[in-house]
């Protein structure tokens, strides 16, 4: 696509991104493309780095909301493309840890998940902090590959599903995993909507969650649409979703089946 606007060196034009998923490839075209800065111009006077604090200040609550939905997006990303067997819950005893620090916790939950690689060496995870009305801290997660031992519980969940120990786990009095039947599109849904929130806890680093290195991410490619001659499917394709700035498409992969309304659930993203 030929742009008329002129590009520098520290920067890019971005009309669409294609992302590619295990199942499916979403298709974000914007309506007016848009640039993007690689690093930050040298020749800028006192009066411009005053300015640009004093806007800093202004946008603050903007920038923590576009940062909430950056993590959303990474979050559903690798929800979609690992496809977890169990949502698990870790809390901690008052009486062994200060379930009130989120660094201690974490440092507790890394060396358990440590001590599991000898049974599960290929065990997948992401992890999101969440408050007890006290304050106290407890995690959920989602695990993928996991050999622990889990013993079977007498209750249920609200919806009737079967509920684990998992045995091992030491730290808190309580700690439950519950295998995963639904596709990725509702487990992503039901993470973000529950537990990726304004007012969640923070790792280190501001990161809302945490996660294991070998998990799978799309492949995402900036104006993919030109790369791999996707124009005439785009043209030919009704968007999903579509508002003033951009309209999203969902392709489903060959013997694939994806609901697009799952998938939009959590716009913009």
């Amino acid at each position: 696509m030929i742009s008329k606007f002129s590009v520098r060196d520290n920067e890019k034009l971005i009309s669409n991104i294609v992302k590619v998923y295990p199942h499916m490839t979403k298709i974000i075209i914007y309506h007016n493309s848009y640039k993007i800065y690689f690093g930050v111009e040298k020749n800028r006077d006192d009066s411009d780095k005053t300015e640009v604090s004093k806007i800093s200040k202004i946008t603050k609550n903007l920038n923590d909301n576009r940062s909430l939905r950056r993590t959303k997006t990474l979050v559903k990303d690798i929800i979609l493309c690992n496809h977890f067997d169990y949502f698990c819950t870790f809390t901690f005893d008052n009486r062994k840890h200060n379930r009130y620090d989120i660094e201690h916790c974490k440092h507790v939950m890394h060396m358990w998940l440590h001590r599991q690689r000898e049974k599960s060496p290929d065990l997948k995870y992401i992890i999101v902090p969440e408050l007890h009305k006290d304050g106290a801290l407890h995690f959920h997660s989602l695990f993928k590959n996991y050999n622990g031992y889990l013993k079977k519980l007498k209750i249920k969940t609200k919806s009737g599903r079967d509920m684990y120990n998992i045995s091992n786990w030491r730290a808190g009095k309580i700690s439950s995993a519950v295998p995963i039947n639904d596709n990725p599109e509702a487990v992503a849904n039901y993470v973000l909507k529950q537990y990726l929130i304004k007012d969640m806890p923070l790792f280190s680093g501001k990161k809302r969650y945490w996660c294991s290195q070998n998990l799978k991410r799309p492949q995402t490619t900036v104006n993919g649409v030109e790369e791999f001659g996707l124009g005439r499917i785009v043209r030919n394709t009704k968007p999903d979703y579509i508002n003033d700035n951009y309209e999203i498409q969902y392709h489903s992969s060959r013997g694939s089946k994806i609901d697009s309304k799952e998938l939009m659930l959590d716009l913009p993203f």
